[in-house]
């Protein structure tokens, strides 16, 4: 498995993890828990996007025209991805955990299938084609991390997150 698999699977994982806080804090009915759970869980997923958006993408995209359509996809997935998170946090903000997790089954469903046109192709053709650049990639996949990180934390003092 090449630097670049590891570092968005270890990433994914990463995003897993916090959305099941989100859901155990909704079963619990703890909706500030809740709202905080969610704030870091979409925060970090949207980094894991924007990682993939504006550093894998692109590179496939300047190496290989053969990527153009599967990455496409991928990004109309990803809007897809935010909005059904917006739909989570909307329900988090009604205090409506029935409503919350008839989304969170979708969501679920959604990103199962996502990660898994993902891993088979996408990812595939990085490892492929990109392998010479890895190294490169993840540290450029790590500085939107650590931009977006920043970001997060002046709009949470700012007290917009």
């Amino acid at each position: 498995m090449s630097d670049i698999i590891t570092f968005l699977k270890t990433d994914r994982i990463a995003c897993d993890r916090l959305f099941r806080r989100v859901e155990q804090a909704v079963t619990r009915r703890s909706w500030l828990a809740a709202f905080g759970a969610n704030t870091r869980f979409e925060a970090a997923l949207n980094q894991h996007l924007l990682m993939e958006e504006l550093v894998l993408f692109k590179a496939l995209e300047q190496y290989t025209s053969d990527a153009r359509r599967p990455i496409a996809e991928m990004l109309a997935e990803h809007q897809q991805l935010r909005q059904v998170a917006a739909g989570l946090r909307a329900a988090i903000r009604r205090c409506n955990a029935r409503s919350f997790f008839g989304i969170a089954g979708a969501f679920r469903q959604m990103m199962a299938e996502h990660c898994m046109k993902e891993e088979s192709i996408v990812l595939l053709m990085a490892d492929h084609c990109l392998r010479p650049a890895a190294r490169f990639l993840v540290d450029s996949m790590r500085a939107v991390e650590a931009r977006a990180g920043i970001d997060q934390a002046q709009a949470q003092r700012a007290g917009f997150a």
